[in-house]
C-alpha cells in the first residue's frame, strides 16, 4: 500500500510503509485548508479521505499595561552584581 498525503492540492508526504504517521506544517493558520489522503492498493483500488481545517480566528484581545520591575542580582559568594 502507498498513501499519499496532499494539502491543498500540494503533496506533502508519500508513505509506504507502517506506521502511516506524518508531520505536516499547516501554516501560520490565517486561512481554511483542505487535506486530503489517498491509499493505493496493490490490487489497483483506491481510498480517498478529506478533511477541511478551518482558519484559527481570534476574537479576543488584551491591553496589557507597561509593568516595571526591579530586581537585585547577586554572584555566588553573595556579592551584589551590578552595571548589568
Amino acid at each position: 500500500m502507498r498513501l499519499t498525503v496532499e494539502l491543498d492540492g500540494r503533496q506533502v508526504a508519500l508513505l509506504t510503509v507502517a506506521p502511516w504517521t506524518a508531520m505536516v506544517d499547516l501554516g501560520a493558520g490565517e486561512s481554511d485548508r483542505t487535506l486530503n489522503a489517498v491509499a493505493a492498493f496493490s490490487d489497483g483500488t483506491f481510498a480517498r479521505a478529506q478533511a477541511r481545517i478551518a482558519a484559527v480566528r481570534i476574537q479576543e484581545t488584551a491591553e496589557v499595561s507597561l509593568v516595571s520591575f526591579y530586581a537585585t542580582v547577586r554572584d555566588v559568594s553573595g556579592t551584589l552584581v551590578s552595571d548589568l
